[in-house]
């Protein structure tokens, strides 16, 4: 199953393919400044998702711990 951040960096990388595929300066600028924004989303979804698996476990214990 292809996660949230994975599908951004193909689609940052699919920006990146348009950006050398075209000779018009403005639009390659365009595409390249689009690529880095869906890889910065990928990093910063992945770490959010790091962040809120570890909450959800410590959680998980908190109550193990309060309730056993």
């Amino acid at each position: 199953m292809e996660t949230r951040a994975d599908r951004y960096r193909r689609m940052g990388e699919d920006d990146r393919l348009r950006a050398t595929r075209t000779n018009d300066p403005s639009k390659k600028r365009a595409f390249e400044e689009a690529a880095r924004t869906w890889l910065k989303l990928a990093d910063d979804v992945e770490r959010m998702d790091r962040v809120a698996l570890g909450i959800t476990r410590a959680i998980s214990v908190w109550r193990l711990l309060l309730f056993s």
